[in-house]
């Protein structure tokens, strides 16, 4: 046992109940059309949003342009499935940025009291980028040099400005 817990029952039939908004991650449930249930106010509030501004919303109208279909072919696979696996996708905040969240969900379509799926969610937004990153630019210049994709940037005008060394590396020639 921990330290903490000697002496003490388990968490007992009311814990789920009375955790609440005290969990660590988020949650909630999602109607077969995307629309957002009830859900423990944590994710909401670590958006910047309220949980009577999110419930009924389409959780699509929150997801980044970009992991729009993504997201759209993984709530139509839960239909026939009971649990998925790990997605990834962007998710606007209240003030206009993005965060990056990891939701796995259960499907508990059949469930009379849900009917829904019921999505678990966390934030590695932070997790990411200094997995990515680092928080060194010495880092960033050896990933981005030593990647097996092709990076360019891009000018409005459509010029192509910089490209690194991998797509020659990629296609068999030296940069």
């Amino acid at each position: 046992r921990l330290p903490g817990a000697a002496g003490r029952g388990g968490p007992g039939p009311r814990a789920a109940a009375g955790l609440g908004d005290r969990r660590p991650g988020s949650g909630g449930a999602v109607d077969g059309e995307g629309r957002l249930g009830d859900g423990n106010g944590a994710g909401a509030r670590r958006l910047g949003w309220s949980t009577t501004e999110l419930f009924g919303t389409s959780a699509f109208e929150l997801v980044h342009p970009d992991d729009l279909e993504l997201a759209l072919v993984s709530l139509l696979a839960m239909n026939d499935q009971e649990q998925g696996t790990p997605l990834e996708l962007r998710i606007a905040t209240a003030d206009g940025g993005w965060r990056l969240l990891e939701f796995v969900g259960k499907n508990l379509y059949s469930d009379p009291i849900v009917g829904g799926l019921v999505i678990v969610a966390r934030d590695i937004t932070d997790r990411r980028r200094w997995e990515l990153l680092g928080d060194s630019p010495e880092q960033v210049r050896v990933l981005v040099q030593n990647s097996a994709a092709i990076m360019m940037l891009i000018t409005g005008d459509w010029i192509v400005s910089i490209v690194i060394g991998a797509p020659t590396r990629v296609a068999g020639h030296a940069p």
